[in-house]
């Protein structure tokens, strides 16, 4: 038997987001399970796309479906739900993850689904930190939460807002989706932070060549308040500057040449950036 959770607490309706919700023909016969009060709970038939889908859910399969009926919406949630809850209950109280907080996902409830999200990113810290410990055999005997299970749980949630049709995510999901497909830093950030750094550095040098001096990675850190090495790391590909300058120190080319020279190497400059 499914057992208790903890409590509920208040929690603002700024806390979820609400998705697109454009009206558009639904793949299915039966509109939805139709309420106890108004007779026996009907299983919905799913229309043609639907069970396609379904037999097959893959992107490439998606696509086609929706690319050939884009006025159709195609039902996608493919979770086991109820079912595989019920086979796993022993296994999510082990991991100390309430069954009933899980049953409330399956409704869309928004508050069981930010108490799981929660749950789920305090389980993923706590494998990190047993990883960086060293305690490895903890992860292999399945003492802390396998992303497989994490993964599962967030599809779980994702279909139940689905097919109840709510159509708004929880914030603390977002950030635990965030998580899954990268973290909170992702690759294409750090990339963009440290073009952003090698920006600024030559920018610095900039400076300093219109000064009549000779930029260097020292002169640069100095300027930008941080250490040579620093500057150093943000060319890992290497740079030189002694071909912006003569032998005796004097510029070899004017700064507006300098800058035209950055401008061709593919350097952003902005006006407003020009010291």
């Amino acid at each position: 038997m499914i057992g208790t959770g903890p409590p509920r607490t208040n929690r603002s309706d700024t806390n979820s987001v609400m998705t697109d919700d454009k009206e558009d023909k639904i793949d299915q016969d039966v509109g939805s399970f139709s309420d106890a009060s108004s007779g026996p709970i009907k299983e919905p038939s799913w229309g043609p796309l639907t069970v396609e889908f379904k037999q097959n859910p893959t992107i490439e399969n998606y696509v086609r479906l929706r690319r050939s009926n884009p006025d159709t919406v195609i039902e996608i949630a493919i979770s086991s739900s109820l079912e595989w809850l019920f086979g796993n209950e022993e296994e999510l109280e082990r991991l100390g993850i309430p069954p009933l907080l899980v049953a409330g996902c399956l409704d869309a409830d928004q508050e069981d689904i930010s108490e799981l999200s929660l749950l789920l990113l305090e389980k993923i810290i706590e494998r990190k930190e047993a990883e960086k410990s060293g305690k490895t055999h903890l992860i292999s005997r399945g003492h802390v939460i396998s992303d497989t299970l994490v993964n599962y749980l967030v599809n779980m949630m994702l279909d139940a807002v689905e097919w109840n049709k709510t159509f708004e995510i929880n914030r603390d999901l977002i950030v635990l989706l965030r998580e899954r497909i990268g973290g909170e830093v992702s690759p294409w950030d750090r990339e963009q932070s440290a073009l952003s750094k090698r920006n600024k550095a030559l920018f610095a040098a900039l400076d300093i060549v219109r000064q009549g001096d000779t930029p260097s990675f020292r002169k640069i850190g100095k300027l930008l308040g941080v250490n040579a090495s620093t500057v150093k790391r943000w060319f890992p590909e290497g740079v030189t500057f002694q071909n912006w300058v003569r032998k005796d120190g004097a510029p070899r080319h004017s700064s507006k040449k300098i800058e035209q020279m950055l401008r061709d190497s593919g350097l952003m400059i902005l006006d407003e950036d020009l010291p």
